[in-house]
C-alpha cells in the first residue's frame, strides 16, 4: 500500500448532500468548498440516509431506492429498490463488505 496523498487508493473524499444530488471533492488534490465539487451522483429522490466506508457510498432514498457506488467510479452507480417501511427505519450504516438498515 502507499500512503502518498496522490495514490487513488488513499484519496479522501467529502460528501455533501445537495438536494437529490450527492456531490464529491478528494481532499487530497484541493480543498473546494460547497457549492464546487469534482464529482457528482444524481439520485432520483431525496437521499433519507447516507453513508460512507472508504470511497464506497450508500444512500437509501425517499422512494425506497438504495443506490450504491464508488468515488473513483461514480458514473457507475447500482440501484436496487427496497420494500421497507422508510418511516421505521432510524439508521443506514455502510460496512467493508455489507449495508446494515435498522
Amino acid at each position: 500500500k502507499s500512503f502518498n496523498q496522490k495514490s487513488f487508493k488513499n484519496l479522501a473524499y467529502v460528501l455533501v448532500v445537495d438536494n437529490c444530488n450527492l456531490n464529491l471533492t478528494p481532499l487530497g488534490r484541493f480543498v473546494m468548498p460547497p457549492p464546487m465539487f469534482e464529482k457528482q451522483i444524481k439520485l432520483d429522490s431525496f437521499p433519507l440516509f447516507v453513508d460512507m466506508f472508504g470511497h464506497q457510498i450508500a444512500a437509501l432514498c425517499a422512494d425506497g431506492t438504495l443506490v450504491v457506488a464508488d468515488c473513483m467510479s461514480h458514473d457507475k452507480a447500482q440501484k436496487v429498490t427496497m420494500d421497507l417501511d422508510l418511516n421505521k427505519v432510524t439508521k443506514m450504516v455502510l460496512l467493508k463488505e455489507m449495508i446494515v438498515i435498522v
